[in-house]
């Protein structure tokens, strides 16, 4: 096929690595290279500076070097010049990669607002679940699966084709072997669960629902104490960690549910 561009389409396309700035340029020079403002709904504006402030750029930091940011706060600045050209069409690879709670959260009201087409590509669940109407789900033999919902209405449907498919195999007992293996050479069986593996299978159902739960009462917790710095750290690392597990139960369940049939 071809893809056809329209005339009054305009890309815009965060990388998770961030971008390059040249050497000696300063915080407001890299978003007034791209615009001066943005305009908004109903003839309405916002400036660069103004965007840099909603952005936790103060105008004290406006005018300071770029190579003195860390890494997180560079690959901030690169979303604002993405957002600057003021895109309809904005594609975000990985963007809660390094970015503090509160800069997700700005950047969600943001997206909230947004009236053009969103492409999201994210590991991060919450962020999807809070954002996206349909998905595209990259499975574990090269292919891709669209569902109208969001992940966790997915996994809620998965969890049904798979009850689905248990009965049915269980009502046609005699039968639903060679219906599994019909795509894999007779009597091989490298590609079945474990009995291990079968444990496994059904223990992280579990796991993962204990995991969601723990990482939403973080996200809450880390919304309802601004101030305190030190708890803040403290709460943002924790999250980080049950981010982690959460992600390598989802990837581990996803493998072994292909595999399972």
């Amino acid at each position: 096929g071809k893809v056809v561009v329209g005339e009054t389409v305009v890309f815009g396309h965060y990388h998770q690595s961030g971008a390059q700035f040249p050497e000696g340029q300063r915080i407001i020079e890299a978003v007034y290279e791209i615009a001066e403002f943005m305009p908004l709904e109903k003839g309405l504006k916002i400036t660069a500076t103004q965007l840099l402030e909603r952005f936790l750029f103060p105008r004290s930091t406006h005018h300071q070097l770029i190579s003195t940011l860390s890494g997180g706060e560079r690959k901030r600045l690169h979303l604002l010049q993405v957002l600057m050209a003021n895109p309809n069409f904005l594609i975000l690879d990985e963007p809660t990669n390094d970015l503090d709670i509160y800069t997700l959260q700005i950047l969600e009201e943001f997206l909230f607002d947004f009236p053009g087409c969103l492409i999201l590509v994210s590991h991060d669940r919450y962020f999807m679940d809070r954002l996206v109407e349909h998905i595209w789900v990259l499975g574990t033999q090269n292919e891709v699966r669209f569902f109208p919902g969001n992940y966790s209405q997915y996994r809620l449907a998965l969890t049904d084709e798979k009850r689905q498919a248990q009965d049915l195999r269980e009502a046609n007992k005699a039968t639903s072997e060679s219906n599994a293996e019909s795509a894999s050479p007779k009597n091989d069986y490298s590609k079945r669960l474990s009995f291990k593996e079968k444990f496994e299978f059904e223990q992280l159902e579990d796991k993962m629902t204990e995991l969601e739960h723990e990482k939403a009462s973080l996200t809450e917790q880390l919304y309802a104490n601004p101030a305190d710095q030190a708890k803040l750290q403290v709460l943002g690392e924790k999250l980080h960690e049950v981010t982690t597990a959460l992600e390598e139960a989802e990837n581990r369940w996803l493998e072994l549910s292909e595999r399972a049939g």
